[in-house]
């Protein structure tokens, strides 16, 4: 995964703008990206689908904008109720 890349971006703090604008402009990526996520039943395939979603988000658009991506589905995957998930998000972007 492109976590290297993406993990000097993220010491950047994001702005409630960008948040709300990535919730807006990416509705459909972070509907399809939290179900793709949400439905991996084992630690295995969750953190595989972590890492399709974040690294094919990032492709389309680029690093910065997947950091915001990722605070945001970090976000929408807990209130489905999937901790464990976006933990896993959070760490994939941090590198930890």
């Amino acid at each position: 995964m492109e976590a290297i890349q993406l993990t000097s971006i993220a010491r950047r703090r994001i702005r409630h703008e960008d948040y709300r604008r990535c919730e807006i402009d990416f509705q459909l990526e972070l509907a399809r990206g939290a179900s793709f996520i949400a439905s991996s039943m084992s630690k295995e395939t969750l953190q595989r689908t972590v890492d399709e979603t974040i690294c094919g988000f990032a492709q389309m658009h680029g690093p910065s904008a997947a950091i915001v991506f990722c605070s945001v589905l970090s976000d929408r995957l807990l209130s489905r109720g999937r901790a464990d998930a976006a933990a896993i998000v959070k760490r994939s972007v941090n590198g930890s």
